[in-house]
């Protein structure tokens, strides 16, 4: 009985019938398994069941349907009753998918069905107002125009509720449960962290079935699916573990390389042009090949052909072997898939993701053969193209025909349904919205417009509306909706379209104060007007109703930190990291807290976590750099600043380089260092005087390092003295530098060093080599001493600027000093030539 158990478990979980025998004969298992739900559901076991309570109002729905299988169960507790149940539950989430997601549009009415189930009195407006309060139950509402949401509530009973404690042989049920709350999620308003919660609980009771570990293609379903899951929440660390699990069990690996090809038709000259390679691993690429796909091309969307008059359907690359892939199974198509929505989820919008996501589907294309995975691929590809001249017109008829091909009667409901809860395939509205907001791209508001009020997505409406220069109108429908019926998220609309903010309190008021919406709005209003204060309030209560929320938390994160609230800022952000710790910006303005904390070390790891998620960012290599001389790990901020040089050559700041200098020249620190920092600092200035010939400080900072050589020499003492020499030599080589007051002061501050570095030089050389180099810092000397009194000097009452006095006189010094020094040599060199 087992052993049968989990075969028909596990047909049901991968949508097969391969493994269908004729001991199963007409079993309710047996018949969800292969697909036909609507049967099993009108089976006798199932009517039985049902009618064995009597009927119900439509109040009473779901703990009518609670009851009816609480008591069966309770009643015939066996095996093959919990299986039975079991996929009764499952048979009513199916159809619920089918009738909203994947088409064909042939789901019988839930009382055809069921006609006895509900009292006579029952209308199917009530029966469905009631199904829709107990789908929403822990959400702030769903899509109002699901349909046939009463199988949901069916699938919610067996699947989502208390019979879990009566159903302990059934081995999927923790993974039917993830299933069914992914659905519920998906036709949300909002995040749910009810929901969240939940399937990660199902998730992980699911991972550590022993029945995953001996059956390599039911794990990587399971992976792929889990991956789909954390990636509704944008947890795309989760989302990766898995993936790399999955595509461990497929044995699979890719990657993204370049090969020279033409993408249009007159191109004469080939250009790298991307393209996926696939390959196996401890396996040849035609080991894991399928023979060909089990269904029809015109039972799959069709793949609309690029007609334009230049550009090329796909790239021609010179080796005809580039570009091409195995013919890969569908779950490993899949893989590919998934990978392309964790991209897509974990990486900057941007060029280069969009470049590498459509090689990715490029690639899927190749080999139609699983009907949900053709259908998001294309999907995805008319994404892409929207905002590509020579393709919009291809991605609109696409859009058109993604549309079209949920309404047609082939493939079967089979057929579509395999493999979707790893694909992420969305609802059929947001293919509708999809291609509506294509529509307004082209300018055909009005149209899209149309469509909006059709499928009732009134943000899109307002959004229309406001295009249009019709703002009053679109207030105008939402309090017309309002006066139908009054719920907090046409109260929150109503406030998007007037930017009156008393509408956000009424939906919070209405919600009995469990609106995380209507905080975010009022939190979204103040943020606008820049009142971060009062933005962090309302953002603190929406994240409490509902954690789930990472825009709000982004959003809280930034106002903390506009508002010097650096603790708060840290909480935030590092609430953003742990859902999606791959954005570098977070990390970022975390380590920016950190810094204003004076808590360097955390500072310095956020760094190093930003620049794993950005390492092409020069701005945040400026920042660790700071960080590291703070930390005083000079070495590791030397480092940095030669990988900034990669990014952004001849780049120069002073402020690191002075930090980097500085250690050198302080007594207690001088010690701790190694030759070998010396030796790298030295080579590094060398290389930025170089680089950057004209900035003065470089020198100077470049004279300090060798001047406090550890080993010094005469030709290192000597060295430092030309460096601080050229120093002053670029300060001055204008004629007009003396009527700049803090270029002059700069001056003389660097004359009295370059005199301290010259007489140091003097130690070990020969009167006669040493006095020509005298002689020429003596006269540079008192040139800048002679501009500089010029400079400093008031014309009309002939005094010096009070606070350049003191300095002027300490330079008058140094020049003094390198005079007599001259003198000195000179009468040294008179005697020595008289001897």
């Amino acid at each position: 009985m087992d052993s049968q158990l989990r075969r028909l478990e596990k047909m049901c979980i991968e949508l097969t019938s391969d493994g269908i025998t004729d001991e199963d004969g007409g079993s309710v298992a047996s018949l969800v398994a292969h697909g036909s739900y609507v049967e099993a559901l009108k089976s006798s076991s199932c009517q039985d069941i049902v009618a064995a309570v009597g009927p119900c109002s439509a109040v009473d729905l779901e703990a009518h349907l609670f009851l009816a299988f609480e008591t069966h169960l309770r009643e015939r507790s066996s095996d093959d009753e919990e299986l039975l149940v079991l996929s009764i539950g499952v048979a009513a989430l199916q159809l619920f998918v089918q009738t909203n997601f994947t088409g064909p549009m042939l789901v019988p009415n839930f009382t055809e069905v069921f006609p006895n189930l509900c009292v006579a009195e029952c209308t199917k407006d009530d029966i469905s107002s009631a199904a829709i309060k107990s789908v929403a139950e822990h959400t702030e509402g769903v899509y109002d125009l699901i349909s046939c949401q009463e199988y949901l509530v069916l699938a919610k009973v067996i699947l989502a509720r208390e019979l879990k404690e009566r159903l302990t042989s059934c081995l999927t049920l923790d993974w039917w449960r993830m299933r069914y709350y992914i659905i519920i999620q998906t036709i949300a308003d909002e995040s749910s962290y009810y929901l969240f919660t939940n399937i990660m609980k199902s998730l992980e009771a699911t991972e550590h079935m022993a029945y995953l570990t001996n059956d390599t293609h039911l794990n990587a379903l399971f992976h792929l699916e889990a991956s789909q899951a954390t990636l509704l929440y944008t947890y795309t660390a989760d989302a990766y573990s898995h993936l790399v699990q999955a595509e461990e069990q497929l044995r699979l690996k890719y990657y993204l390389f370049a090969a020279m090809g033409k993408r249009t038709k007159f191109q004469v000259d080939s250009k790298p042009q991307l393209f996926l390679k696939v390959e196996y691993i401890d396996q040849s690429v035609l080991g894991g090949e399928e023979e060909g796909p089990k269904l029809l091309s015109t039972d799959l969307p069709k793949d609309i052909v690029l007609n334009d008059e230049t550009r090329l359907p796909h790239i021609k690359f010179d080796d005809e072997d580039d570009g091409v892939i195995p013919n890969l199974r569908p779950i490993e198509q899949l893989a590919l898939l998934s990978r392309v929505h964790y991209n897509r989820r974990a990486s900057a919008n941007d060029v280069q993701l969009k470049e590498e996501s459509k090689a990715f589907v490029h690639a899927l294309l190749q080999y139609p053969k699983c009907w949900v995975i053709q259908c998001y691929a294309l999907r995805l590809r008319s994404y892409f193209e929207s905002d590509e001249s020579r393709a919009i017109d291809r991605a609109l008829q696409q859009y058109e025909e993604l549309v079209a091909c949920v309404k047609r009667e082939d493939p079967s409901r089979f057929e579509r349904l395999k493999f979707f809860y790893a694909s992420g395939l969305q609802p059929m509205w947001a293919t509708k919205q999809e291609y509506g907001r294509l529509l307004i791209q082209l300018g055909c508001v009005k149209s899209a417009l149309a469509l909006f009020e059709e499928l009732r997505l009134w943000e899109d409406v307002i959004d229309c509306y406001n295009r249009l220069g019709m703002r009053h109108t679109s207030a105008n429908i939402v309090e017309m909706l309002l006066e139908k019926e009054e719920t907090p998220k046409l109260w929150c609309l109503l406030g998007d379209a007037t930017d009156k903010i008393e509408h956000y309190y009424k939906a919070f008021e209405l919600s009995g104060e469990k609106s995380s919406r209507a905080k975010r709005c009022l939190g979204d209003y103040f943020f606008a007007r820049k009142q971060y204060d009062a933005a962090i309030e309302h953002y603190q209560i929406s994240t409490k109703l509902n954690y789930i929320q990472l825009k709000v938390w982004e959003k809280m994160a930034y106002s903390a930190l506009a508002t010097e609230n650096w603790k708060l800022c840290v909480s935030a952000y590092k609430t953003c990291t742990n859902i999606d710790p791959h954005y570098f910006e977070y990390w970022n303005n975390m380590a920016k807290a950190h810094t204003e904390l004076k808590e360097y070390g955390k500072a310095y790891s956020c760094f190093e976590e930003a620049l794993r998620c950005k390492s092409d960012s020069w701005k945040m290599l400026e920042n660790i750099m700071t960080i590291a001389i703070s930390m005083n790990d000079f070495s590791s901020s030397l480092s940095y600043y030669r990988r900034l040089l990669e990014l952004k050559p001849n780049h120069v700041n002073l402020l690191v380089i002075s930090g980097l200098v500085k250690p050198l020249m302080d007594k207690t620190t001088r010690y701790t260092l190694d030759e070998r920092y010396y030796k790298q600092l030295g080579s590094f200035l060398g290389q930025m005087c170089q680089s950057v010939p004209s900035e003065s400080n470089l020198w100077y900072y470049y004279g300090e390092a060798v001047s406090h050589n550890p080993s010094p020499t005469v030709e290192s003492r000597d060295l430092a003295c030309q460096h601080f020499r050229k120093s002053l030599a670029i300060v001055t080589r204008f004629n007009t530098w003396h009527k700049n007051p803090n270029e002059v002061k700069m001056a003389l501050s660097k004359l009295i060093r370059m005199e301290e570095a010259f007489h140091a030089s003097l130690e070990g050389v020969a009167p006669p080599t040493a006095l020509a180099n005298a002689k020429s810092i003596a006269m540079m000397a008192e040139n800048v001493m002679i501009s500089s009194r010029k400079g400093l000097t008031n014309v009309a009452t002939g005094e010096v600027i009070p606070d350049a006095v003191e300095l002027l006189d300490q330079a008058e010094s140094s020049m003094k000093a390198i005079k007599a020094v001259v003198k000195n040599l000179v009468e040294q060199c008179s005697s020595t030539s008289n001897k």
